[in-house]
């Protein structure tokens, strides 16, 4: 198969889409710049003044350990259920992958696909090879995705940033986009025990120019935790990490169970063909 990525050095210079030749463990453009594909599994594509970014390996492996233990399985299955649609030989771009669990899951549901990942995270695209040796992972922004014009079958961009302009240029017309979301009620009795005022997740207006809503998946599910561990991880893999005060940490690292919903949205776009 055809590479489909561009050098990033080409496009910051003068724009132009520059596609990359894999020669060994390098991958060369037209023009002779380089870049290496780490022996951990990835090609690093970031601009070399863009420093260290993503999640650090401490949250990575947090969420990584969260993961394995299935409480998100009901999701990433429905995720597989609705790609199974999409014809063999695939090229499918998951943008913001972390550290793979979802996107190694698309790779094996049809092992005909090829399925890149992306994120600002090296640690987490480090794990996301550990996951699956077969993806070809890219460390890049969503908001200046290394891949050429029309040349994916379909993006994924699960609770990762929006990059709308960028998935429309790197889909083909027709081409497939599946965002993941958060529900209204997704996590509610984690933000029970966090806050004293625990508010829904405001609606998701699903409307995105350039594209058409085929179909709104919803998946609703409750779980309960009973590992102080595996409680501690689902806190820290979210943005409340962030925001909840001293007091509510305390409750959270207090309790011995937690039974909280997990409430999904999987839309499922096309592009349209005119743009």
């Amino acid at each position: 198969m055809n590479e489909i990525c561009i050098c990033p050095v080409c496009v910051r210079r003068s724009g132009k889409r520059a596609r990359l030749c894999r020669t060994d463990k390098r991958y060369v453009c037209p023009d002779g710049h380089s870049f290496d594909r780490s022996a951990k599994g990835y090609l690093n594509l970031l601009p070399p003044s863009a420093g260290a970014h993503g999640d650090n390996r401490d949250m990575v492996r947090s969420r990584r350990d969260l993961l394995d233990s299935g409480i998100y399985a009901p999701f990433r299955q429905a995720l597989a259920d609705l790609l199974s649609s999409l014809p063999d030989n695939a090229v499918l771009w998951d943008s913001g992958c972390g550290e793979g669990y979802y996107t190694a899951a698309v790779a094996q549901c049809n092992r005909s696909f090829t399925v890149y990942g992306s994120d600002l995270s090296v640690a987490a695209l480090v794990e996301a090879y550990k996951r699956d040796a077969s993806l070809r992972l890219i460390a890049a922004s969503s908001y200046a995705l290394p891949a050429d014009d029309a040349s994916c079958d379909g993006v994924l961009c699960l609770f990762a940033p929006e990059a709308r302009d960028e998935f429309l240029r790197i889909l083909k017309p027709g081409g497939t986009l599946i965002l993941g979301i958060p529900g209204k009620r997704h996590l509610f009795g984690l933000k029970k025990l966090l806050y004293d005022t625990p508010y829904e997740n405001a609606p998701h207006d699903p409307t995105m120019e350039g594209f058409t809503l085929v179909e709104n998946r919803e998946v609703y599910y409750s779980e309960t935790l009973t590992d102080r561990e595996q409680i501690k991880s689902l806190f820290e893999m979210t943005p409340y990490a962030y925001r909840t005060g001293k007091s509510g940490k305390d409750r959270l690292l207090a309790v011995n169970s937690l039974e909280t919903e997990l409430h999904f949205h999987l839309l499922h776009y096309q592009k349209n063909r005119n743009d």
